[in-house]
């Protein structure tokens, strides 16, 4: 008799939990043994004096917690992304965002290369082309495209303010926009492609001003807004978007 789909997909669900406590073990100095899920990703926090043996009785015993918030997560993180009109859906006549503006995808398998119109974006790919196969040619024309916009505006604001990083340099962080070295150098997330340009505007006054005050102090916050005016409502736009939801 074969095991029916619910019986299946539970055991699918508790292997996925399984595997991904165990690519998530984080040995240290902690006093207990602790699981914890965020946004779907698992953290297995494992003191150094417990044994293998201990830890695989301690996740075998959480498996059903861990698949349980891992599927409630999931699904968590699918609606908001869908209630966000940014967030990108990489299939034909899906969308994505650019510089604030959506983006309708299509894809066009016979096309040179990417192609951007008023509204739309042609991929090369087939139409039934996976979300893999569609996000690793988008994520590429984005990437292409901040590079462009971050050399000009960072060579404005530099200009402008007088602060010159030593480097700057491309991130994939999802939970920075932006960050800035003790030694001068600046990394921003691609992201901020598909955000409006005075986020980006914001995002780069803030990293160079980090090279005069290396804090959040007032005097930081009161050079940031004298540059760039806009601070205030752009900080509250900001605390609106989430970077992972976006692609």
């Amino acid at each position: 008799m074969q095991p029916s789909k619910p019986l299946e997909r539970r055991e699918e669900a508790l292997e996925l939990a399984r595997r991904s406590c165990w690519d998530n073990v984080v040995r240290g100095r902690f006093k207990y043994l602790r699981v914890s899920v965020h946004e779907g990703r698992v953290r297995v926090s494992c003191p150094t004096r417990i044994s293998q043996r201990a830890l695989t009785r301690f996740i075998e015993e959480n498996l059903e917690k861990v698949a349980s918030w891992m599927c409630m997560q999931k699904a968590q993180l699918e609606s908001r992304r869908n209630a966000n009109p940014l967030s990108a859906h990489l299939c034909d006549g899906g969308r994505v965002a650019y510089e604030g503006k959506v983006l309708r995808l299509r894809c066009v398998p016979n096309i040179a290369r990417t192609q951007q119109s008023a509204d739309e974006l042609l991929v090369r790919a087939e139409a039934t082309a996976s979300a893999e196969e569609i996000a690793a040619v988008v994520q590429k024309w984005l990437k292409e495209r901040f590079a462009e916009r971050l050399s000009e505006r960072v060579s404005f604001w530099a200009d402008k303010t007088g602060l010159h990083p030593k480097k700057v340099s491309i991130s994939n962080a999802k939970k920075q926009w932006g960050s800035c070295t003790r030694q001068g150098a600046i990394r921003l997330s691609w992201r901020l492609i598909c955000l409006p340009v005075a986020a980006l505007d914001y995002v780069i006054v803030h990293e160079l001003v980090h090279l005069r005050h290396f804090d959040h102090s007032s005097a930081f916050w009161n050079d940031v807004q004298t540059i760039y005016p806009e601070t205030p409502s752009v900080r509250r736009y900001l605390k609106t978007v989430r970077a992972s939801d976006l692609f």
